[in-house]
């Protein structure tokens, strides 16, 4: 997930603040409430929607989240293949294309989605040339195991 710059988000955060908007704050008094309060009916409404749709009720995540802060462009280079190659790596399917839940399909789709696919084709030069980078690594796998 990208989050936005500091200077959008505290601006969002004061625009809430000035038109009262408490409901959006959800009694948070700062920015870092308030990020971590979106993350947080994130992975609620996710765990929602998956333990409905396959008849279970629980937990699917860890309590408290972890994040890791991108701190170079390999690193991100790295961390896109990581998350498109990860249900291949734990033998959930055997091609890049099997796994209807990637984020790949949106990306290569020429459907409207929430997903930057600009930003993404930009990064890799082509649709074309982020297809060839992500077959490589199926072929010869490089993905750092401590992502």
């Amino acid at each position: 997930i990208k989050i936005r710059t500091k200077e959008v988000l505290t601006s969002y955060f004061n625009q809430l603040k000035q038109n009262r908007l408490t409901k959006d704050l959800q009694g948070f008094e700062n920015l870092e409430g308030l990020i971590s309060q979106q993350f947080s009916n994130l992975f609620n409404g996710y765990t929602k929607a998956y333990n409905k749709m396959f008849k279970r009720m629980g937990s699917l995540f860890m309590p408290n989240f972890k994040r890791k802060a991108i701190t170079n462009d390999q690193y991100f280079t790295q961390l896109i293949a990581y998350i498109h190659l990860n249900p291949i790596k734990h033998g959930f399917c055997n091609n890049l294309f099997d796994w209807p839940h990637s984020s790949i399909h949106s990306y290569l789709s020429k459907n409207e989605s929430k997903l930057n696919k600009s930003y993404l084709e930009e990064w890799f030069g082509s649709k074309e040339s982020m297809l060839k980078f992500h077959q490589e690594l199926v072929v010869a796998p490089s993905i750092s195991e401590d992502l």
